[in-house]
């Protein structure tokens, strides 16, 4: 979000947004050139959220750094679960998560699943 703002971007939709290492770098020097709450109320942050900022900065650098990726995609589903989903064998990934929800509450607060 804090990239998207730092380049102008037109939209405000995160998912599948993409950053060059570049950017990546130029946004982390703005981080850190930039008053965190100035920027924590320009970006739409929570401040428990621009608390991290700085420390997933580093963070974000190092990777680019150790891994160099061509670039960087953010997914609104989260690293950890896009990880779990790519490990899933695909007759777990067929199945739909709102009728597996429904079974899970219907075995769970059923008088008589």
């Amino acid at each position: 979000r804090i990239d998207m703002y730092r380049r102008g971007y037109p939209l405000h939709v995160l998912h599948e947004y993409r950053m060059t290492v570049t950017s990546v770098r130029e946004t982390v020097k703005f981080i850190q050139a930039s008053d965190l709450e100035e920027l924590r109320s320009a970006c739409g942050v929570s401040s428990s959220r621009m608390s991290l900022v700085p420390y997933a900065a580093e963070v974000l650098s190092r990777l680019v750094k150790t891994f160099r990726p061509k670039d960087i995609a953010i997914s609104s589903y989260g690293i950890r679960e896009g990880m779990l989903y790519e490990q899933m064998p695909q007759r777990l990934r067929d199945r739909d998560p709102l009728i597996e929800a429904c079974y899970f509450a219907e075995a769970k607060d059923a008088r008589m699943p």
